[in-house]
């Protein structure tokens, strides 16, 4: 289960572009910054932190 300690030292790294991350005495390095994107989608949907997604659709008729 990740924690949003882990959360939020995966994306302090992410933003200044380093790929290599260390909490509770663990270092962890990734392959990419695509790879981190990815992992930090994923914790902030485990954490429930991820924000919806809204479409917003407009319709008319064709012409003016």
């Amino acid at each position: 289960m990740a924690t949003q300690t882990q959360l939020e030292a995966i994306k302090s790294a992410y933003y200044k572009g380093v790929q290599e991350v260390s909490y509770n005495g663990r270092t962890v390095k990734y392959r990419s910054l695509a790879e981190m994107k990815r992992i930090i989608d994923e914790l902030e949907r485990e954490l429930g932190t991820s924000k919806p997604n809204i479409i917003s659709l407009t319709t008319g008729r064709g012409y003016r």
